[in-house]
């Protein structure tokens, strides 16, 4: 029945029926029903029977309630398409359905509300909404029905156009495709709050309008591609079978996937993407691809990710990957030119970190992620970039943080864990064999600092120009710092268990300042020219503590206890050694081939017996402490300075000074001090050049013969007894006086002999206050003497 009816409340109606004809004193009626109150049994009174979805107009009953209403009008129909066709059904009406089967296609060619009383479950549509209406202001708006599709329309054409915004709410539709040629602007689409059982296209040639699908169960995939988006493009809170593509050449407007579960993949590409795309909150099994030619801001955070994140763009201002969970994929992130790149605080289980730009105008940053088994590689040509805060973990032999670039990074406060790699060649002449905690390979760089290291064939491999690495602590590696540049700073980094050298440096102009090694194979090893060796302490080293194959200066540095030499110069010239302190080393504590001269050392302190010595030399030397000295010669005594000599070939020599201080010397005469030589046959004493310089403090010799060196000297037993006579009464001239008589103790504590030497003071004018030795007494023991010498008038 096709008749709209209209209702009327009546007061009695007399029914007739097989028990006899009632009375009916009260109805009631609504909007949606009318109910009818009829006494059981035919008694007034007596309990009531209700019956409901009875209608009557003014010819009387009818046999049922029409299930379409418009509430606006108050009429009732028998179809969806019967209320929308209604001449009296305006846009702008809202039209309530009953609960039932529709069989309709429903043309919705006015902008009206069309919702069910019950949702979905309750009220099925066999059909699609199709949306014809002209209308910009007024949405066209479909709630709570169980569907096929709802769409806008589309003509014979090949090229349509849409005609009024959409809004489906709390449907349970079975696929959503609206892909008209052209969303005008003003006809927004909107999907919340049901679910689609396959996919959703809303794909279009134009895109002019916003298109929003949120809070969906949806089992396929949500496509919102374009050749041209000039509107937000938004999915939000939903939970996607499959995979969300939002693809267009030209996008001026946000593409935003925000808060969905996503079975598949999401792609936000793009040629010339004018606003912002953004990934958030998703959990994706898939990957994550936000690619565009050139872009604004691209945004992919606090996802959790199954595949890969990959940003990739030719011109982009500004890219933001932060906050992300990927298991089992990897972060990349690629442009030719960009403003800023940012790729923080995600955690990647089994992934890589990439970086491939060749500019990043403004800054490049890679900060606060941690990856278990994973490792960051970093590709650019300029760019400020900062590479801070990150935990590596990596199990396969790999290079933990890879940079190359014109500009170097600056690289600060990373972990590395990476699995110790034994090269199998010479890694300094195969790159193949280059396998790092750090690896910069720049031509300006900057600075490597406060990062912890373990493991790979390298600590940090450095091959700049320019670049500095201080701070750091490197553990477990063949070497510890591998440098290759003009200008570096390497300072105060502590370098342990290395299988190699602690630092091995090709770096001219350089400072190597603070540095703590310890139980390496060489300390270091240091190969270029006019570079600064300062403070730096090499202990505990299976072999040499430093290696000199260079020039520069070498002060402050304490070598000690290495199986191997503390100090090894080889090949090489104009060296500097100046206050360093070599002592308990296994070979030398000095060594100098014969191919190495014009090389200085000063203050060079040689320990067990703490020994100080200055010295030049020629043709190849070695020198090491003396642990256990040999008896001094009678007459003489030590002041605790010994150094060992050794000559390299048959024309070695070296000039040899040993410092001293006035404690040093106890009750020797300083004035005898001399170096004596101590070999297989006993002491002799060094031939001149060999003496003192008592205002220096320090004793000096030539040497061209071997063995163990040290200053001897006599002692003294206090000051001269001081003749004052000037006038004896023995017969003296003005030229000559007879022989003089002193009776004088000496005494030696350790009962030794000794020398006894009789000192005139002079005291004439020219003269005055110069000492002469008048007469010597050799191997005398205690006693007292009557001293006999000759004395002379100076005038």
């Amino acid at each position: 029945m096709c008749k709209k009816t209209t209702l009327f409340a009546v007061s009695i109606l007399i029914i007739s029926s097989l028990a006899g004809i009632f009375l009916v004193d009260m109805m009631e009626a609504d909007d949606d029903n009318v109910t009818i109150i009829i006494p059981v049994n035919g008694k007034i009174g007596d309990q009531n029977s209700i019956v409901t979805g009875v209608m009557f107009d003014q010819g009387g009953l009818r046999d049922e309630i029409l299930p379409v209403h418009n509430l606006d009008t108050g009429e009732n129909f028998s179809t969806l398409q019967e209320a929308i066709d209604d001449s009296d059904t305006l846009d702008d009406h809202t039209i309530i359905v009953d609960p039932g089967v529709y069989n309709e296609t429903v043309n919705v060619s006015k902008a009206v509300t069309i919702k069910s009383t019950t949702g979905p479950a309750n009220c099925i549509v066999n059909g699609s909404f199709l949306a014809s209406v002209y209308s910009d202001t007024i949405p066209v708006t479909i709630i709570g029905f169980n569907c096929t599709n709802v769409y806008t329309y589309v003509n014979n054409s090949n090229f349509s156009v849409s005609r009024a915004p959409i809004i489906v709410r709390n449907c349970s539709l079975e696929m959503v495709e609206d892909t008209t040629a052209i969303a005008q602007e003003k006809h927004f689409y909107i999907l919340e709050n049901g679910t689609v059982n396959g996919n959703v296209n809303l794909s279009h040639v134009i895109c002019n309008a916003t298109i929003t699908v949120r809070n969906c169960p949806i089992g396929g995939d949500v496509a919102m591609n374009s050749v041209i988006s000039n509107a937000s493009r938004i999915v939000k809170d939903c939970q996607i079978g499959g995979n969300v593509a939002m693809n267009s050449k030209i996008s001026n407007e946000p593409s935003i996937v925000q808060n969905c579960q996503i079975a598949g993949n999401v792609d936000v590409k793009g040629v010339n993407v004018k606003n912002m795309s953004m990934v958030i909150g998703n959990t994706v099994g898939g990957s994550i691809d936000v690619t565009a030619k050139v872009c604004l801001e691209r945004i992919v955070s606090h996802n959790i990710v199954g595949g890969n994140i990959y940003v990739t763009s030719t011109s982009c201002t500004e890219s933001i990957i932060s906050n992300n969970t990927l298991t089992d994929g990897n972060i990349s992130a690629k442009s030719t030119a960009c403003r800023n790149l940012t790729i923080s605080n995600n955690t990647l289980i089994n992934g890589n970190i990439s970086a491939r730009y060749i500019s990043c105008k403004n800054n490049m940053s890679i900060e606060n992620n941690t990856q278990m088994n994973g490792v960051i590689n970093v590709t650019y040509i300029s760019s400020i970039a900062v590479i801070r805060n990150n935990k590596l973990t990596c199990l396969t032999e790999v290079t933990g943080i890879n940079v190359k670039s014109i500009i170097g990074p600056t690289i600060d406060n990373n972990s590395v864990n990476i699995p110790y790699v034994s090269p199998t060649g010479d890694p300094l002449q195969d790159d193949s064999l280059v396998i790092c905690a750090i690896q910069v390979v720049t031509t300006a760089g900057k600075n490597i600092t406060n990062n912890k290291l373990n493991g790979g064939t390298f600590g940090i491999y450095y091959k700049s120009k320019t670049g500095s690495a201080f701070g750091n602590v490197i553990n477990n590696t063949h070497f510890g710092i591998y440098g290759i540049q003009k200008i570096s700073d390497y300072s105060n980094n502590i370098i342990t268990n290395c299988t190699g050298y602690g630092i091995y440096c090709k770096s001219n102009a350089s400072l190597i300042f603070g540095n703590h090694i310890n139980n390496t194979t060489v300390g270091m090893y240091a190969n270029h020219y006019l570079s600064e060796y300062k403070n730096n302490t090499i202990t505990d080293c299976n072999g040499d503590g430093m290696i000199l194959n260079c020039s520069g200066i070498f002060s402050g540095n304490i070598v000690k206890n290495n199986g191997g030499t503390g100090f090894r110069i080889i090949n090489s010239s104009y060296i500097a050694l100046q206050g360093n302190t070599a002592s308990g080393n296994g070979e030398y504590d000095f060594y100098s081939d014969e191919n190495s001269p014009k090389n200085i050392v000063t203050n060079l302190t040689i320990s067990s017996y703490p020994t100080t010595v200055s010295f030049t030399y020629d043709n190849g030397i070695a020198l090491k402490g003396v642990e256990t000295p040999p008896a001094d010669p009678s007459g003489k005594s030590n002041i605790g300075k010994y150094i060992n000599v050794t000559n390299i070939t048959g024309n070695s020599w070296i000039f040899l000074d040993v410092s001293y201080t006035e404690t040093d010397l106890g009750t020797v005469d300083e004035n005898t001090l001399k170096m004596w030589k101590h070999n297989e046959t006993g002491w002799t004493e060094i031939p001149p050049p060999n003496g003192v310089n008592t205002v220096e403090n320090y004793v000096y010799a030539n040497i061209t013969s071997f063995g163990i060196f040290a200053p001897l000297a006599i002692v003294t037993q206090g000051d001269a007894p001081v003749i004052s006579d000037e006038d004896p009464g023995n017969g003296s001239t003005d030229v000559e006086r007879p022989p003089s008589e002193l009776n004088a103790t000496v005494e030696d504590p350790n009962d030794d002999t000794m020398d006894v030497f009789i000192r005139w003071k002079k005291h004439d004018y020219y003269h005055f206050g110069e000492w002469v030795t008048l007469e010597s007494y050799t191997d005398v023991g205690n006693g007292t003497y009557d001293f006999i010498f000759y004395s002379f008038c100076f005038k």
